[in-house]
């Protein structure tokens, strides 16, 4: 199976089993709010009627046994009590029937018609109760066993069949929740099982791709970390076999020019100086190739000592100032001798500010000005200062000059010479010594390079 073929596999599988997961989740919501009606309709309706039921039948027994007792009342304080009482009973039964005609969803022609008789026993009490006060009290009584109590006998009647309704709707209601309930199981164990065998086979695929990519990785570091040590040690041979030839072309062609064993023709003393020249100029690049290399491969060693910073500071210029002479740029330094010591690989650090000032110089007009200026900052950080008032540099040309062979002004026909390397190299360097290496520069208006040394490597004496 191809790369292509796979992604799309993987692509269609993760996307189905999102809309898997998607139909899961509505389904799962629909069957919730399935039997959350089923519930619902549960206690609103058959629990909720035959509680009423029970309690307005309650009720009715309670009324008929308060109006037995009307007719033994022998006091108008005993008569009015147990009236009392009755016409509590009726309220509650009449707010027990407007519940059950509300959550009743069955034929409501029961309840009415109960309802009806709840209310045509009315007069039969009425009845009872004006016997009672003309102290008529067997006709009272006859009247509560006789026609009353059969009233009654239908009232519970009525009421038994209100609850047996209410039952079986409670049990129907019952019988659908369960019936749902193993539906939606069924269908979410069914989801379940797809999901977790499409994740297998996807997961089977994304184990094998990541392995097969860990292991491109690893190969690839591996080839890269050889060519590194190959590339390293490649430099580190070429070392002697570059520099040795090289002094030679050097020490011979000085000897020329300087026409150490007699007088030459002009033309041959300038032809020795341009070998010379050169051959110091190649030298120069293949100490800075090498040297990037070392930084890199972690094999410069630093050859560090208590260095006075105002000593750096004027030999320093002393070495760059033909150039700036040259090129007619003011050089100028500032460093106060009571500085405190810096400890430092005096080499290194003379040649990070020389390949700093060198750059400043390169790229500063005639009649510009390089300043280099050397402080200690109030947390005790060295600090060098390298400011010009040259060309500058974008942001954009500004990342270029600090990769390496990165040149702002690139092409055949540019007018700055250069390898590349003194900006990378430099930051290097800093970088050996714990320091930091900051450059700000606009198009137009110069550059600001800055240095600093952490307060570990300042000595006060």
């Amino acid at each position: 199976m191809s790369d292509n073929s796979k992604y799309w596999l993987l692509g269609g599988s993760f996307a189905a089993i999102i809309a898997l997961l998607v139909a899961f989740g509505i389904f799962s919501l629909q069957k919730v709010d399935n039997l959350a009606g089923l519930t619902d309709k549960l206690y609103q309706h058959p629990l909720t009627v035959s509680n009423a039921v029970l309690e307005a039948n309650a009720n009715i027994i309670a009324m008929h046994r308060d109006v037995r007792d009307i007719v033994l009342a022998r006091s108008d304080e005993e008569l009015a009590l147990i009236l009392t009482k009755v016409d509590e009973h009726e309220a509650r039964v009449y707010q027990n029937f407007e519940i059950i005609l509300e959550k009743f969803l069955g034929d409501k022609f029961r309840i009415l018609e109960a309802r009806k008789a709840f209310s045509d026993w009315k007069p039969i009490r009425s009845e009872v109760i004006e016997l009672t006060r003309d102290e008529r009290y067997g006709e009272a009584a006859a009247l509560t066993r006789g026609k009353g109590t059969r009233h009654v006998e239908l009232l519970t009647y009525h009421m038994e069949s209100l609850i047996l309704f209410a039952r079986e709707k409670a049990k129907e209601f019952l019988e659908d929740s369960k019936m749902e309930h193993g539906r939606s199981k069924d269908f979410l164990f069914g989801m379940l099982f797809i999901i977790v065998l499409l994740g297998t086979v996807i997961s089977y695929f994304v184990f094998n791709r990541v392995r097969q990519a860990d292991r491109q990785i690893f190969e690839a570091m591996t080839q890269a970390k050889l060519a590194n040590r190959a590339k390293s040690e490649l430099m580190a041979n070429m070392s002697h076999e570059l520099r040795t030839p090289l002094n030679a072309v050097i020490g011979f062609s000085n000897a020329i020019k300087s026409e150490t064993y007699g007088s030459l023709h002009e033309k041959y003393i300038e032809y020795a100086g341009d070998i010379f020249n050169s051959g110091e100029h190649l030298l120069t690049l293949i100490n800075d190739i090498l040297d990037v290399s070392a930084v890199e491969a972690g094999k410069l060693e630093l050859h560090e000592d208590n260095l006075i910073i105002c000593d750096i500071v004027n030999a320093t210029i002393l070495m760059i100032k033909d150039r700036a002479d040259a090129n007619n740029v003011t050089l100028t330094s500032t460093a106060d001798d009571q500085l405190p010591l810096l400890y430092a690989d005096k080499r290194r650090i003379m040649q990070i500010l020389i390949n700093l000032l060198s750059n400043a110089i390169k790229f500063t007009p005639p009649k510009g000005t390089v300043e280099l200026t050397a402080a200690l900052t109030e947390d005790n950080q060295h600090i060098f200062t390298i400011t010009d008032t040259g060309v500058g540099m974008d942001k954009e040309g500004l990342e270029k000059a600090m990769s390496k062979f990165g040149q702002v002004d690139s092409g055949l026909n540019r007018k700055y010479e250069g390898t590349g390397l003194g900006l990378p190299l430099t930051r290097g360097l800093i970088q050996l010594h714990d320091g930091d290496f900051q450059i700000d520069s606009q198009t137009g208006k110069g550059t600001i390079a800055t240095v600093r040394f952490p307060p570990s490597r300042t000595v006060f004496i």
